[in-house]
Parts: C-alpha cells; sequence; structure tokens
C-alpha cells in the first residue's frame, strides 16, 4: 500500500526500549514499505516492535531484539558515601553506581574501579577488601578512614572520562587517644626542687591524627609526675593535639619518669628520666630547736637546726652557713671546742652553754636571702641548783642513776660529789641507823637492811632545796675476821650463821662465769662486792680483811674457786683462804 506513512504513528507502532531518533520520520520507499530510526534506550532482551493500524484485531510483531548497556556515562554515573561525618579508623562504605547514557546499570565494570579511579581522600581500602558488584550496577567497597579532614569527597573517574563525579562531603575525625602514638615529655631534665616543670602531653589516635578537647581527661590519676605537684591552673589545650600544664618540683629524687594512662590503655606512656635536686634551705620550711625548756647556768644546751629547702628536701652540706651572724641563741654560747655537725639528714647540732638567767629567751635562725627570722620555742636560764652529781666509791665513779650500792658490809664507805658548790655546806642526814655521813662521807656503820635508805643534805645557809640521795641494798657481806682456812670449813662457817651463805665468784667480783684463771671483774659493775667497793684492804674500819677469799663454786677434785678482794682476779685451788660469807637482803 501507498501513500500509508501518515498511518505509522506512535501509537500504531510501539518499539520497546527506544524512541524515534530525533528529528526522525517514517520515509515511504514507493514500494509498500516505510522506514524510520529509532535510537536504543533502556536494556532489554527478548523486546519485539509491533505495528497495529486501525481496525486491526492484533498486532503485527517483528522478530525478537535485545538491547544492551553503553559505555558508562560520567554524567549518569555517581560515587556515594554512607555516612557524612568518620572517627579515624572506623569503615567507610563507598558506593558506586554506573549507568551509560540512557541511564541503563552498566553490570560487569568491577574491574574498572581501580585506585586510579576511584579516590577517597584521608582513606584506604580496607586490608584485605575489594569491590563488590551487586548485579545492578550498583558496586560497594569498604575503605578505612584515616587522617582528620573536612569538606572531603571522594570522586570517580573511569579512563575515558574528562571529568571527575563527586560526592556529597564527608569529614574525618580524631579517634581515641592510642597509647603507643601518644607522648608525654617534660622540658628539662632536672630540676632543682621548687622550680617550675612544663609537661606537654601530646595525644594522637591510631593513624597519628592529633586528638584535640581532651584536657578533661588528664586528671590526677591519668597524669602522674613523681615527686611534683601540679602548680596553681589547669592543662591548656594548644589546639593540635598537644597539652600544656605547669608542676612543681618537690622531693628530690633520680631516675624519676611522668606517666601518662588514659582510660582503655593496658600499659602507659612514660616521659624520659628526669632529676629534682634539693634547693635552697628555705625559712618557712626551716626550724631552730633546742633539746630542753630550762636550763641551769653553765650546763650545756644541744641546739639543732632543721634545714629543707621549699619541696620539704634535707639540705646537707650547709654546716658552714650556720654562724654567729645566722644563728642566736640568747644568754648562751657556743660550747667551747663545739663546731656544728652535719648528721647528714638535714639536721645539724652543736652545743651551747648556757649563760645569764633569763625568761623567754630563744633562739633564732636566719640565712643569706631570707627576710625573716625562724624561731624555736621559748626557754629559761635558772641560777644552778645543786644536786648529786655522782658517787665515788675507791678510785671509781658511779653515775647517781646507776643504783649504788646494792652491796654492803660493816665499814664500808663512799663519797657523795653535789654538781654546784661543796658538800660540806650542807647538814647530812641518814633515816637509817646504821649509816652516818658527813660532809657527803657516808659510812656504813653497823649491819645493813633490805629497807631503802634516803640520804639528806640541807643547806647550811638555809638558802635553796635540800639534797637527797637514796639506794636499796640486796646483799650484805661479813667475815670472820683475820682467819686463813680451807674451804670446807669456810662453808661449815657460813653455814652456822643464821640467814648467810657462801657468796658465788659472781658475787664477789662481778665476774659471771670464770673460763679461765687470772680473769677478774669489771669495776661498776652492780652485784659484786669487789666490782662496786673495789679494794677492800683500803676500807680500815671493815671486818673483811686479808686478800684472798672462798667462793662456793667447784672448780675439780678438791680444787674450788677463791677472789682476790683486792684486785678482784679469780683463781682455784685447795689451799687456805679466807671467808666471807653473804646474806640476801
Amino acid at each position: 500500500m501507498l501513500g500509508a506513512a501518515s498511518s505509522l504513528t506512535a501509537a500504531a507502532i510501539t518499539v520497546p526500549n527506544a524512541s524515534l531518533k530525533t528529528g526522525g520520520s517514517w520515509t515511504d520507499k514507493g514500494n509498500g514499505t516505510y522506514t524510520a530510526t529509532y535510537t536504543a534506550a533502556g536494556a532489554g532482551t527478548d523486546l519485539k516492535a509491533t505495528l497495529t493500524l486501525n481496525g486491526w484485531s492484533t498486532a503485527s510483531q517483528s522478530a525478537a531484539y535485545a538491547i544492551t548497556a553503553g559505555t558508562v556515562n560520567q554524567a549518569k554515573s555517581t560515587v556515594a558515601l554512607d555516612n557524612t561525618t568518620y572517627v579515624s579508623g572506623s569503615d567507610m562504605v563507598v558506593t558506586v553506581a554506573l549507568k551509560d547514557s540512557q541511564d541503563n546499570a552498566v553490570l560487569g565494570a568491577a574491574s574498572s574501579l581501580t585506585a586510579a579511579a576511584i579516590t577517597v581522600p584521608n582513606a584506604s581500602l580496607k586490608t584485605g577488601g575489594s569491590w563488590t558488584d551487586k548485579g545492578d550496577g550498583i558496586y560497594t567497597a569498604t575503605y578505612t578512614a584515616a587522617g582528620v579532614g573536612t569538606e572531603l569527597k571522594a570522586t570517580l573517574k573511569l579512563s575515558d572520562w574528562s571529568n571527575d563525579s563527586k560526592s556529597a562531603a564527608y569529614t574525618i575525625t580524631a579517634g581515641m587517644a592510642e597509647q603507643t602514638h601518644s607522648t608525654i615529655t617534660l622540658n628539662k631534665t632536672t630540676y632543682v626542687s621548687g622550680s617550675d616543670m612544663v609537661v606537654t602531653v601530646a595525644l594522637k589516635d591510631s593513624n597519628d591524627n592529633p586528638v584535640t578537647g581532651a584536657q578533661a581527661s588528664l586528671t590526677a590519676s591519668s597524669v602522674e609526675v613523681p615527686n611534683a605537684t601540679l602548680k596553681a591552673g589547669s592543662w591548656t589545650d594548644k589546639g593540635d593535639g598537644t597539652y600544656t600544664v605547669t608542676y612543681t618540683a618537690a622531693g628530690a629524687g633520680t631516675d624519676l619518669k611522668a606517666t601518662l594512662t588514659l582510660d582503655g590503655w593496658s600499659t602507659a606512656s612514660q616521659s624520659a628520666a628526669y632529676a629534682i635536686t634539693v634547693g635552697m634551705a628555705d625559712q618557712a620550711k626551716s626550724v631552730v630547736k633546742l633539746d630542753k625548756a630550762t636550763y641551769v647556768s653553765g650546763s650545756d644546751m644541744t641546739v639543732t637546726v632543721t634545714l629543707k629547702d621549699v619541696g620539704n628536701n634535707p639540705v646537707t652540706g650547709a654546716e658552714a652557713s650556720l654562724t654567729a651572724e645566722t644563728v642566736k641563741v640568747e644568754h648562751a654560747t657556743l660550747k667551747t671546742g663545739s663546731t656544728w655537725t652535719d648528721n647528714k639528714s638535714g639536721t645539724y647540732t652543736a652545743t651551747y652553754t648556757a649563760k645569764a638567767p633569763g625568761t623567754n629567751l630563744k633562739a633564732t635562725l636566719k640565712l643569706d636571702g631570707w627576710s625573716e627570722n625562724a624561731e624555736s620555742n621559748a626557754y629559761v636560764v635558772t641560777e644552778p641548783v645543786a644536786a648529786i652529781k655522782d658517787v665515788k666509791v675507791n678510785g671509781h665513779t658511779f653515775a647517781k642513776n646507776d643504783g649504788f650500792p646494792t652491796t654492803g658490809f660493816k665499814g664500808a664507805e663512799f663519797t657523795l660529789a653535789i654538781s654546784s658548790g661543796s658538800a660540806s655546806d650542807y647538814d647530812w642526814v641518814s633515816d637509817a641507823p646504821w649509816i652516818s655521813v658527813n660532809d657527803g662521807v657516808v659510812r656504813f656503820t653497823g649491819e645493813g637492811t633490805k629497807n631503802k635508805v634516803t640520804l639528806t643534805g640541807t643547806p647550811k645557809s638555809g638558802v635553796g632545796e635540800p639534797i637527797k640521795y637514796s639506794f636499796t641494798l640486796k646483799s650484805w657481806f661479813k667475815s670472820n675476821g683475820l682467819a686463813f682456812i680451807s674451804w670446807s670449813d669456810a662453808a661449815a662457817y657460813c653455814a652456822v650463821q643464821p640467814d648467810y651463805s657462801q657468796p658465788t665468784v659472781q658475787q664477789l667480783n662481778g665476774l659471771v662465769s670464770v673460763d679461765q684463771e687470772g680473769i677478774g671483774g669489771t669495776r661498776g659493775t652492780l652485784g659484786g662486792l669487789w666490782s662496786e667497793w673495789g679494794d677492800l684492804s683500803q676500807y680500815k674500819s671493815s671486818d673483811i680483811v686479808g686478800d684472798s677469799f672462798w667462793s662456793s663454786e667447784h672448780e675439780k677434785g678438791d680444787n674450788y674457786y677463791y677472789v682476790y678482794l683486792n684486785d678482784g682476779r679469780t683463781y682455784s685451788g685447795s689451799v687456805k683462804n679466807y671467808v666471807v660469807c653473804r646474806k640476801s637482803l
């Protein structure tokens, strides 16, 4: 049929997934055939064109045809991410949609998504990851966020494209501070106690990104600076992942290290080692004190100076600074021959001599550079008061509180020495009838008892307090006079004396045990007759005369130990010796 081109309308002719080419129309070939050019559009298979003219009940169909996708078109293809904000180290799902110019999904193109074609700023393809073809023109891959950044955009640019396709902008923020990437440092390796220490903490996440805004995590438990204290103030965020604060050096020490341990860390980050040395003595920390609150004029005064720096560290080696100008002790002078002694602990001692009486007196300490004195507690210097100084016995001197005598015999004698003046300035009495006292000389004139004895000296001038000396005997000795007898006769003699017995070696000379002959006791040892009284031959009123006296102790065979009461030596034998008997009180 000729001349029917007008009947070939869009309603009569359908070409699935295609459209009449722009500007095109049906051409009448003059032989009953008509042609037109269509443009393939949507991809498809088993497609058939149809012809249905007016009056037809069914359509005429073409053979089946297929339309496949064309090349990837830049304007139609996209790259996108699953979020707009990521934390460094977290996953980033990147999605690429590939379409041709007709919006057909381009399949099987995963190999074209190379590192050159896809760029994801501040991120990298996750280890072991690759692009996944979803079968619908969609391709996904997982990247790992790394460097911090803002207004970042992923780009897609295939090899034949002139321009790229960009994603929406995204941001990567720093992750949590990580121990192996974070540090703590100090501005020096040596500090003087009391000086400033600038501590710097650098916080970085696992990708070395600076962690900002984290000063609240820098607490006393997370940051430790040994031998130092936080100075007034707080941590300063420098805005680049570093934080600074100032500490004050305190206790002296070496090989010290600051540590940083944030929540979640298994180990601490340590600074390089530093040392804190002792500073100058500080007035507020240093003191001067005395050993007593009251002194008698002429007596010793022990003055102690304690020097510490501002960090409470003991200051040693500073004895040269303790001079008559820096240390002043009221109503006292440095004792002749005394110097300041460094006790190697920050303390220094010296002995002064109390002088003129006074009250509310104080020692003061003021070193160079100090604005004020350090003062001791108040003390008093009084006039000398007489007291028992010591006890002199036959060439030996007992301290007044040694407890002498514990042994006694008729004719024993000792002298009380007083601290001030003379014993003859006092009227002396004894509360025991078997003792006489004259000018401080004490004599045992009768048999002693176990009762406590008190000797009292009253000032003859009537001015001052009485002086007293007390003692209690524990044993009493007596002899049969000048009689040289065997050991058995000596034992028999003592046995018939009521309450008496032969004494041991120790009770005679104070010697605890006899391991060889010729060894004597030690003068001053209480409990031994000779060790307390010395050479017994010097007591002219005594009935204990002679030199060697039997003990109760057996040596071997017929031999028994005997003691020389003139020199305290011990021997053994079976010859005759003198006898002395002991009564326990």
